[in-house]
């Protein structure tokens, strides 16, 4: 389908207004008809040699306004009572596109006659089956979250009259610019093992892509000073059950400690209730600590076979060869590969090769505490903005 539509680059009205006010003006006037599509939007970019971002963003203002609706794999076409007897239009059809002009929950209803939104309590919502234009939907993942901010990001700059040239240099500005405010910010892990500090790295890494401070607790009883040695951090992460231990050693750093509730996770469970009782566990530490605690989820697990210990930083890898030739599977601490040398990953490999089981024992973070810290970290990330 060919539109018919006219840029004037010399009018101070967005492109994307000009866009969507001549189809609206279609439409009203009948020459689009109720359930016609509408180009999709790269054909209807490349006809009128613009950016794909400034059409999609004169399409959600038509759909914001109700003049067409959009699902996905139908594209986006006339609305059924766009043009019935009665129907006004937008109360301000030069509204921005920026949220303000989006209306109350009421007047954004599904309307009888379109599938475009539902009713959900008194609210609305898109379709859990049909992509909406009009904003990203909640249930959207990250990736197409981000594609919808930097899109919008990208025609706000457009409409400013920017370059692409110039919109690329902006970006690796801001970005580097960034960069270096968040760099100040420090996160501290701290517990009893060294194997439990590998907890942290992994899940912390969503939410933030800087490196995680891993400190002993006997670390801190040895120091001259446990506050000096915390007060670089912003954070300061530990379990539960550390946490009284933490603020005593520590009184003036006690408001930067946040508990945290950890479990195995639930394939870690899963991999050891499927032990036979007859499997001789080796399990690989540095800590008699960890090896305590997995003594114990064996247990809970209803293993009751032969369990032994093998200490990665005491015994040398000529060692774990033996120790290995007699255990039928083998439990690792988090993160054990970038623990251990080289000689002792291949002593592993061969079991596996030859094999041999291998459980990763690996920790979560539980859920409440996750999303607790998320807001936390973003919060003070928040900060060096100011």
């Amino acid at each position: 389908m060919h539109l018919r539509l006219k840029i004037d680059e010399s009018s101070e009205a967005p492109i994307y207004r000009q866009i969507s006010e001549q189809i609206a003006a279609l439409i009203k006037s009948g020459r689009l008809r109720r359930g016609e599509h509408l180009p999709p939007e790269r054909e209807l970019a490349l006809q009128l040699k613009i950016a794909r971002g400034t059409v999609k963003k004169a399409y959600e203002s038509l759909v914001n306004q109700r003049y067409i609706v959009a699902a996905r794999g139908r594209g986006s076409t006339v609305a059924i009572d766009a043009e019935s007897e009665g129907y006004d239009g937008p109360a301000d059809t030069h509204a921005d596109y920026k949220g303000e002009d989006r209306g109350s929950d009421e007047t954004r209803r599904k309307r009888p006659d379109t599938e475009e939104f539902e009713p959900v309590s008194g609210a609305s919502r898109p379709a859990a089956n049909e992509a909406s234009s009009v904003g990203i939907p909640a249930y959207a993942s990250r990736a197409e979250q981000a594609d919808h901010m930097i899109t919008e990001a990208i025609i706000g700059l457009e409409d400013l009259g920017f370059n692409y040239k110039q919109i690329s240099d902006l970006f690796g500005l801001m970005l580097a610019r960034r960069r270096e405010q968040v760099s100040h910010f420090a996160i501290a892990s701290v517990d009893c093992n060294p194997e439990a500090l590998g907890i942290y790295q992994k899940q912390l890494a969503m939410l933030t892509h800087m490196n995680t401070a891993r400190i002993l607790l006997t670390d801190l009883h040895a120091a001259a000073s446990a506050d000096a040695m915390l007060e670089p951090f912003d954070l300061i992460l530990t379990t539960s059950n550390h946490v009284e231990e933490l603020r005593k050693l520590a009184p003036k750093m006690s408001g930067k400690v946040v508990p945290v509730i950890v479990a195995p996770t639930q394939a870690t469970l899963i991999a050891l209730a499927r032990l036979e009782n007859g499997s001789r566990a080796g399990v690989l530490h540095q800590s008699g600590r960890f090896l305590s605690i997995i003594r114990g989820w064996l247990q809970k697990s209803g293993f009751h076979g032969d369990v032994k210990g093998f200490n990665t930083e005491l015994e040398t890898a000529e060692e774990l060869e033996s120790f290995v030739s007699d255990r039928s599977v083998l439990v690792t601490p988090p993160g054990f590969a970038a623990q251990l040398s080289g000689e002792h990953l291949r002593v592993i490999n061969r079991f596996r090769m030859n094999g041999g089981q291998l459980i990763d024992f690996e920790y979560q973070i539980e859920r409440g505490s996750l999303l607790h810290l998320e807001e936390l970290i973003r919060s003070l990330i928040n900060k060096t903005r100011k």
